[in-house]
């Protein structure tokens, strides 16, 4: 027997397809030192002779030694008279002793680490990529790869080297592995296997197990915390979003969850991973850009509970642009929360959620064995503002205000001019363009009055207004006011004309006509010279302005029946994906119990560039424009987006809780076979909203249009 002090177990969450997890252990313990057993619990191991015949018992160092032990069983034997468990270790459990502790270096986050791929191959099975294909996804720096992503990350502060020539190690595992799950003798097995033919595992910082084809599809990938190795399902090795997100689990870190959903924070590669080659490049949250230690020089503490702060906080992807100017955070920590700007560019550009928002994450700035992070939110110029928040500081919780007043660019550099102060203190947002030399790019928009008008006035100005406002009311009208005449007419037409003009104009004309006409035209325009198609060709105006504006008018004025590209879809094979990554002949989730998929046939609008203003659902997040049709209980058809109401219960069962309004740039709208498909969890139509329903009405007939 050896009795030892238990150090820690390092705890694999596997993740799954479903989102569950579910943990297994490595148990690690020092050979006993009087001096080290303060707080930590003592136990014995009972080793079977075929395993202490491997150790060298006599050269065993008290308080340095640390023993590896995989595969001991999880069966604790008490002894309540001197408090010591037993555990029994398996025949074939892989012992290792490490007399210099090297195996704490898996926890060097900064350097350079070497790293190793084991592409598995098992009866009538291998993993389906090859050597080569593994080696550029993971090692590639011409490339997005791993170790090309965390060389970004972290500033050119760490990345990973190959072990051997290629990086790596081909094994063949003599067991048919079709439709198994892994377990805890496959993984003995294979680190035997791996140690005979490639030397001991402590030559390595990080081993990657590649596993083959065909094992139970439930899971896609696992790690060990604070230690050496990661598995994963087949084509999962391959996708570069898991390998990271694994890897972040070997240096210590937890996941990132969004107000306590796990995975949720979709900002941070610690969150859910993508079932897609080289995207989406983003980093990390504030939380974990703390836990990771790379930038302590570009870190400001703030006191919540002392003065008001207001000051420039730059995107976290323009570090290296600083130059050494350590007066400029990248990262901003007040109280538990921490702050970084997570501008969408660089090597972040493809970061799925809160694109260009400052993100406010809350955890510890430390490692530690429970430390998962919460995104609790963010703050963007124009599209939210303001956030308050209660947050905890020397064990007092204080409730403070976030305000993101002007982005500024200067010399490349992305920068957000804060105010955080207690609520009783006013804004200084007005002392920013004073603080910050450079281009401004846009302010805070005007605040809106309490109470809207109610009607526009009867007689509209004959000039535009010089600027206007920003942002639209939060909901429009379902429909839209007729456009104001001198006399208004006494019976207007209840119904749009059928087919629209062919686009609007992109901008009005310099100067408005002097005067609408006295009265409207009394015949319509010439009937269509035939029956509309089943999808209008062109996009229809979403509502007219009432006075003209100054600047051109984009498609965010004009789309109608659209997604922002964050959304998320579940699809076949892929699992959960990015809308902006959907391919035709993907086959997307329809409904979820039991789950029903339905093929992409056909986009009517996608843009990765385009701009839009859309209705945010919460609190699933669903973002739509405002005639896009949703699904909800009590009713057989969908209804647009526009007539949904806080306290409405969707059909998926959630109850909206709050309704905003954002612009995203990136406009999609997919259609599928059967009409329908779930975004964000929720249920949806593929069609648009026309006169209030999914359906058109033209005589005793009626049209569906997929948007």
């Amino acid at each position: 027997m050896i009795s030892c002090v238990y150090l820690k177990g390092s705890q694999a969450s596997i993740d799954r397809y479903d989102n569950t997890e579910y943990d297994r252990i490595d148990h690690r313990c020092k050979t006993s030192a009087d001096d080290e057993k303060d707080g930590q619990s003592e136990m014995v191991y009972d080793l079977p002779a075929s395993v202490l015949s491997k150790l060298n018992v006599s050269e065993l160092i008290s308080g340095k030694s640390v023993i590896t032990i995989v595969g001991a069983k999880i069966h604790r034997i008490p002894n309540f008279l001197d408090d010591i468990d037993k555990f029994i270790v398996e025949r074939n459990a892989v012992v290792t002793v490490d007399h210099t502790n090297r195996r704490q270096l898996t926890l060097r986050r900064k350097g350079i680490s070497s790293a190793v791929m084991v592409r598995v191959t098992a009866k009538e099975a291998s993993t389906s990529l090859s050597a080569d294909k593994l080696s550029e996804k993971f090692f590639s720096m011409d490339n997005v790869s791993v170790t090309s992503q965390y060389d970004k990350c972290s500033g050119g502060q760490f990345k990973f080297e190959a072990a051997i020539p290629g990086g790596v190690a081909e094994l063949f595992y003599d067991e048919d592995l079709k439709g198994k799950s892994m377990s805890f003798t496959i993984e003995n097995d294979l680190l035997i296997l791996f140690q005979e033919k490639y030397g001991s595992t402590d030559n390595y910082d990080h081993i990657l197990f590649c596993m083959p084809s065909g094992m139970d599809s439930q899971w896609i990938g696992y790690a060990y915390g604070q230690t050496y190795r990661s598995y994963y399902n087949d084509k999962w090795c391959g996708y570069y979003t898991l390998p990271f997100h694994e890897l972040g689990h070997n240096l210590g870190l937890l996941h990132s969850n969004e107000k306590g959903k796990e995975y949720d924070d979709r900002s941070c590669m610690m969150g859910k991973s993508f079932a897609q080659d080289g995207s989406p490049e983003q980093c990390f949250n504030g939380v974990k850009f703390a836990q990771l230690d790379w930038f302590p020089e570009y870190t400001l503490q703030i006191d919540p509970l002392g003065k008001p702060w207001s000051g420039q906080l730059v995107a976290f992807v323009d570090v290296l642009k600083l130059r050494g100017a350590r007066n400029t955070p990248i990262i901003l920590q007040v109280g538990d929360t921490f702050l970084v700007f997570n501008r969408a560019k660089d090597y972040n550009n493809g970061v799925v959620e809160k694109r260009d928002y400052v993100t406010i994450a809350q955890g510890s700035g430390t490692l530690c064995g429970s430390c998962t992070s919460d995104m609790l939110g963010g703050v963007h110029v124009e599209d939210f503002p303001l956030m308050s928040l209660d947050i905890t500081f020397d064990g007092k919780v204080v409730k403070v205000t976030f305000e993101a007043c002007q982005h500024f660019v200067e010399d490349g550099i992305d920068s957000i001019f804060l105010s955080i102060r207690r609520d009783n203190h006013k804004s200084s947002c007005d002392t920013a363009e004073n603080s910050i030399p450079g281009t401004q790019i846009t302010a805070a928009p005007s605040k809106s009055p309490e109470e809207p008008t109610a009607l526009p006035t009867r007689q509209p100005a004959l000039d535009p207004t010089s600027s206007p406002t920003l942002e639209p009311t939060r909901i429009p009208t379902v429909s839209p006011t007729p456009g104001p005449t001198a006399s208004p007419t006494s019976n207007p037409t209840k119904m749009p004309t059928f087919l629209p003009t062919a686009f609007p104009t992109k901008s009005p004309t310099n100067e408005p006509t002097p005067g609408p006409t006295k009265t409207p035209s009394l015949n319509p325009s010439a009937p269509p010279t035939g029956p509309p198609s089943l999808a209008p060709t062109k996009l229809l105006p979403l509502r007219p302005t009432l006075s003209p504006t100054d600047e051109q008018q984009d498609t965010e004025n004009t789309l109608i029946g659209c997604f922002s590209g964050e959304m998320i879809v579940v699809v076949e094979g892929k699992g959960e994906i990015p809308m902006r990554d959907l391919e035709l002949g993907d086959k997307v989730l329809t409904l979820s119990n039991p789950p029903k998929f339905s093929s992409l046939y056909s986009f009517g609008h996608k843009s990765d560039s385009e701009q839009a203003h859309y209705l945010q659902i919460l609190p699933s997040k669903l973002e739509l424009t405002h005639d896009h049709m949703v699904f909800i209980t009590g009713t057989q058809h969908a209804v647009p987006a526009s007539s949904l109401r806080v306290g409405d219960h969707l059909a998926s069962g959630e109850v909206i809780t709050a309704i905003n309004q954002v612009t995203r740039r990136g406009v999609y709208a997919p259609f599928t076979t059967s009409g329908d498909l779930l975004v964000n969890g929720v249920l949806v139509s593929s069609y648009v909203a026309y006169q209030g329903s999914d359906h058109l009405a033209v005589g005793p007939m009626q049209f569906s249009y997929h948007w």
